[in-house]
């Protein structure tokens, strides 16, 4: 199953070392991921480092189903966190969190119907 993830804020070296890892890790998940560049996806990827990023996150997460914060700021709890430097190790922790909480959020839809 395919899904999608959106950068936001990332500078291009960022962007370009995120997608390659993502690429490499992908058949290590349960889904195949890629980047969108526009448009929903189902995560949303956002450099809270990068003020940019930061400022616009109340006006794109309308964006995606599921909000990742990239940096070492702490922003909110509801957020899943991807540390600075990007390590392949974490972007798979990452990519596991995403997966958990999608699947809690599914669960969790269907047995309050």
């Amino acid at each position: 199953m395919n899904k999608s993830i959106r950068l936001y804020g990332f500078t291009k070296n960022d962007a370009l070392v995120f997608t390659s890892m993502l690429a490499l890790l992908s058949n290590k998940t349960n889904y195949h991921w890629r980047i969108t560049r526009s448009g929903l996806a189902e995560v949303l990827v956002v450099d809270v480092n990068a003020i940019r990023g930061v400022e616009q996150i109340p006006e794109i997460i309308e964006h995606a189903k599921m909000v990742v914060t990239y940096g070492n700021r702490k922003l909110n709890d509801d957020y899943i966190v991807l540390t600075k430097p990007l390590r392949a190790a974490t972007v798979l922790k990452c990519l596991s969190e995403i997966t958990c909480a999608q699947k809690l959020s599914i669960t969790h839809t269907h047995s309050s119907n």
